[in-house]
């Protein structure tokens, strides 16, 4: 209960597989009293994983924000810093429960409907044809009598990957939340396999069998690698951006946060785009629009590419504009061209609008 708890404050995401350990029964005795003592332990384990691993940053965000998860779930903690809503990403959530079954087989095609890059991976698809026939097997067994040949710690490993499966497809569907259940894929295909398989010595020659067809077919998804250097990023910062209490204004939704501790350290930066904006009506774009009111430096806009026309109507609404043929380069390892663009301010527009 304590390692769960811990990897749940360490990773909310994780909690889908303290749900499922709940789920599969493991804590069930034939003592009722029994029972209710050792899922009363395991929770008691949990709930001071949490409490040491997520404790002080749920209290930070409640006295900041007024919500211990901000900004998830605002739809019951009503924080005025976000919209009213639970906030998700449901870019590869199934819209059905065929769409979901599907998964699994579109992965053995190469398709990702589970993430951004593509990869190939015959597990999953294995894991449930080999449970369907599982679950027929099992039938047969009962109608025969012979349930009994089906061990019960098994049994209750499957529930749990079912479990965890069921959870992670239809509240995330994004393939890097389910590395428990590719860590055990293993175990769940030989339990699967030695369940199916009626004569004890063609297991482990069919196992073997299933692991070197995974390994040869597996492909994982490339999310890019740099060369060695003697830093992390080789992020050179021009001479002009080095003024006291300066701001940058960070365009577009890409990953450049890593560029931030190579500026001065007083520099001040804000994100007026990417997965989190809430709207114009929240206290959180209130304080974002304070931010850049009290700001006594220069201005400056950082983004991968040339401002689009939505980007400049969006600055603009921030009382801001940019300084047309002054652009400064500069560049990393990770991304070789990026741009930054002078702002000065707009005295005619309502910044509170």
């Amino acid at each position: 209960g304590f390692l769960i708890g811990t990897a749940a404050g360490l990773k909310l995401t994780n909690t889908i597989f303290l749900l499922a350990l709940i789920a599969c029964g493991w804590w069930y005795q034939r003592n009722f009293r029994r029972s209710l003592n050792t899922l009363g332990i395991f929770l008691g384990g949990a709930c001071l994983g949490i409490i040491l691993f997520q404790g002080y940053w749920s209290w930070h965000l409640w006295v900041q924000y007024q919500n211990p998860v901000f900004p998830f779930f605002n739809n019951i903690f009503k924080s005025l810093y976000a919209d009213s809503i639970n906030w998700t990403d449901a870019r590869f959530i199934p819209h059905s429960i065929g769409n979901a079954l599907s998964y699994p087989f579109q992965w053995v095609l190469g398709l990702h409907p589970s993430s951004e890059l593509a990869f190939r991976d015959f597990r999953f698809a294995l894991i449930t044809i080999l449970l369907a026939l599982f679950i027929i097997f099992i039938g047969i067994r009962i109608l025969k009598r012979r349930a009994n040949n089906v061990r019960t710690v098994n049994f209750k490993i499957m529930l749990f990957f079912i479990f965890s499966c069921c959870l992670w497809i239809f509240v995330f569907g994004i393939q890097r939340y389910m590395v428990v259940l590719e860590l055990l894929s293993g175990i769940a295909l030989f339990l699967l396999i030695e369940s199916i398989v009626g004569i004890r010595k063609y297991i482990v020659p069919v196992f073997i069998l299933v692991v070197i067809l995974v390994a040869v077919t597996t492909n994982s998804p490339n999310w890019g690698r740099t060369s060695w250097s003697n830093d992390w990023f080789s992020v050179s910062v021009p001479s002009e951006l080095t003024a006291n209490s300066q701001m940058i204004i960070i365009l577009g939704s890409d990953p450049i946060s890593y560029l931030i501790p190579s500026f001065p350290l007083d520099t001040r930066f804000v994100r007026i785009e990417g997965n989190f904006k809430p709207s114009s009506e929240t206290k959180f774009a209130e304080y974002v629009r304070q931010t850049i009111r009290s700001n006594a430096g220069p201005i400056y806009s950082l983004s991968l590419q040339e401002p689009t026309e939505q980007q400049i109507r969006l600055l603009a609404g921030y009382g801001l504009t940019i300084k047309s043929g002054d652009i400064i380069h500069f560049g990393s390892k990770v991304q070789p061209v990026i741009l930054i663009h002078p702002l000065f301010r707009i005295p005619s527009v309502a910044l509170d609008r």
